[in-house]
């Protein structure tokens, strides 16, 4: 909700802290300010903060640290030094520079609780968004339980989650660090902490492949949380699809080598499982450079050229389009491993490489001749590499989403298309694409929905990843091509085109967006995004009008209503914007700062879920009850929600 105060914020004369670990008193120095707009969660705690501080001059580190120390009261802190430690500074090609910090509890990291400070070129903080849980209790800091009992008490639960496959499987543990989990404050229970281990326990095999992110309690040894953080894109394939490619080899001995160190010193590197589930295989050689490459095998012929060339266009994207140096930024190696299982209908991201199965040619062709579906997966390891998404319920929907928004854009650099562009695996599919994100409900195999009063909430698919991306996916097609919603039928006009689009959801991707975000910081991700880079008046509201057409900022494609229920006399923040019919919305005149909560799901709709599920055993295709929820749900949308604004 918002409404109108007053908000003063106190600077630091002078920074550090005082003996004992005590913050110094700021001294009484107002910032001058203009209007910030405020937004909390149900819980209280502030997630966005927009407006413009004084200029700072100093280390942006420590800068941000000041500004959060004279802003405290209004993000609810209480001591920013102690609470935050910083991860990362960053300086983007607009001059802009995001400070990132990670919330701390007596020195102990936060699972999921961030906060970020944007400065503008000049030095002024302009924006602050956050995920930091408030009022937190103090807890007992020294684990009753040993690591290696914490990788047990996993190993354990990981194990009876695949009876009958432990013996074939090959698992890794990683090392066990601790962590605080925290819960907010709800109605009428104060915020909870508990002390854990973090950590991951990996197997690649086919038949019980996962990669379970596990908290276990510190001092109970009891599984806090395990969710499966395989990122994938199901798929099939019979072998690639005919057409000839150039790429990149090397020599080895007397043949050649699918490495190719033209793009990135570390290598695009490609590999076949010839039909094992052995990671990342073994490289894949000719004794010819011409015609001899992946030929001979037992399924899915040329799927390794197919991987190999698309992987290098891919780079070739990020690099041309968004100077970014391969999937972690740094030219890091990027590696794919085709002919993975037998008949294997799927393809992932495992959070070090690509894996591509051959299909059985019954529902897709060969995963890795759809050059869409290589960008999908290739942009799971940059979304891990920057926002770190988690890959459950509404942030692991927007992992997906993210994944088809810039396959998509990848497309549209290969080949414009209006509307195959905006497809996800239509090259291999056999009865059609998997995707669409210009009509996510009318896929026959895996409709998705559409609007948020369609919004799935289910523990399947680690919370419906792959079904409720079909929001985000629809937004951001209406923000770049325009159109109309299918269930809303609201209409966007007109888009922003595929350049602006890109560029605006790169920076999303890159400065904004956090391990836990949601739709609705991904709504307030896209206006500060756009607002950093220039947009017009009118480009704003078409991005508005977007979120309002799928339900995650409530109202009509006229007003822009911002993403939750506004107070009477209040008016939008977006200063106005594009309409249906072109008209622009109304200015705020206000110098004083607007006050909201998170939105809730339009009433008659569903929401998204408020907990975490046990997902340990969930594998990585999206099982068969899902879809029929979505199926259900599209039968019954009139009578559920029959006008958005419900």
């Amino acid at each position: 909700m918002r409404n109108v105060l007053a908000l003063t914020i106190l600077g630091l004369a002078a920074c550090g802290s005082s003996e004992g670990g005590r913050e110094r008193a700021p001294a009484q120095v107002a910032l001058p300010l203009s209007a910030w707009t405020v937004r909390h969660h149900p819980s209280g705690a502030v997630t966005h903060f927009e407006g413009r501080s004084e200029r700072y001059a100093g280390e942006p580190v420590e800068s941000a640290l000041t500004f959060l120390t004279g802003a405290r009261e209004a993000l609810r802190l209480t001591a920013p030094r102690d609470q935050l430690r910083a991860i990362r500074s960053k300086k983007d090609d607009l001059g802009m520079t995001h400070v990132r910090f990670a919330q701390v509890l007596q020195g102990i990291p936060v699972m999921g609780a961030e906060m970020m400070v944007h400065f503008a070129p000049d030095g002024a903080v302009v924006t602050v968004d956050s995920t930091h849980v408030a009022n937190l209790p103090t807890v007992p800091v020294s684990p009753a339980l040993s690591a290696a009992q914490a990788s047990a008490a996993a190993s354990s639960h990981f194990r009876a989650g695949r009876a009958g496959t432990w013996e074939r499987t090959e698992t890794e543990v990683g090392v066990p660090v601790l962590v605080i989990r925290a819960h907010a404050a709800g109605a009428g229970r104060p915020a909870e902490a508990t002390l854990a281990y973090h950590f991951e326990v990996r197997d690649d095999r086919l038949d019980s492949m996962a990669r379970v992110q596990y908290t276990v309690d510190a001092r109970s040894g009891a599984i806090l949380e395990a969710y499966d953080d395989l990122e994938t894109v199901t798929a099939t394939g019979k072998g690639v699809l005919g057409d000839a490619k150039a790429f990149q080899v090397a020599p080895q001995g007397s043949g050649y080598v699918m490495l190719d160190t033209t793009r990135t010193p570390a290598g695009i590197r490609t590999y076949t499982a010839a039909n094992s589930q052995a990671l990342p295989g073994n490289p894949v050689l000719a004794g010819v450079l011409d015609n001899g490459w992946d030929i001979g095998v037992v399924a899915a012929p040329g799927s390794a050229v197919d991987a190999h060339a698309h992987a290098g266009l891919v780079y070739d994207f990020y690099k041309t389009a968004l100077a970014r140096n391969g999937i972690d930024g740094s030219s890091g190696a990027i590696v794919s491993t085709v002919h993975y299982g037998t008949r294997f209908n799927n393809a992932f991201w495992n959070g070090r490489q690509m894996v591509y199965g051959d299909g059985d040619n019954v529902v897709y062709r060969g995963l890795a001749g759809g050059a869409d579906v290589v960008a999908h997966e290739l942009t799971h390891g940059v979304t891990q590499s920057e926002s770190a998404l988690e890959y459950q319920n509404q942030p692991g929907a927007l992992n997906e989403a993210l994944s088809d928004i810039f396959a998509a854009f990848f497309e549209a650099s290969l080949s414009p298309d209006p509307v195959k562009n905006w497809q996800v695996g239509e090259a291999i599919g056999v009865a059609g694409p998997l995707r669409d994100m210009a009509h996510p409900a009318l896929v026959s195999r895996l409709p998705q929905p559409t609007h948020m009063c369609e919004f799935l909430n289910i523990t399947q698919d680690n919370g419906g990843v792959h079904l409720n991306s079909g929001i985000v996916n629809n937004a951001a097609y209406l923000m770049v091509q325009g159109g109309v919603n299918d269930h809303s039928k609201m209409v966007v006009a007109r888009g922003l085109g595929v350049a602006q689009g890109l560029r605006l959801w790169y920076r999303v991707a890159t400065q904004y967006l956090m391990a836990t975000s949601n739709f609705t910081a991904a709504a307030d991700a896209t206006r500060s995004a756009a607002r950093d880079l220039g947009f017009t008046e009118d480009e704003m509201g078409i991005i508005e009008s977007a979120w309002t057409a799928v339900g995650v900022v409530s109202g009509s494609c006229n007003d822009h209503t911002p993403p939750e229920e506004v107070e009477k006399g209040v008016t939008s923040s977006s200063g106005g914007g594009h309409s249906a019919k072109g008209d622009a919305g109304p200015t705020l005149a206000s110098d004083e700062p607007k006050v909201a909560t998170e939105a809730p799901a339009p009433a008659g709709c569903s929401s998204a879920p408020s907990g975490r599920a046990d997902l340990a055993a969930l594998g990585f295709i999206v099982p068969l009850v899902a879809v029929l929820a979505v199926r259900r749900r599209a039968r019954r949308r009139r009578a559920v929600c029959l006008h958005p604004d419900q």
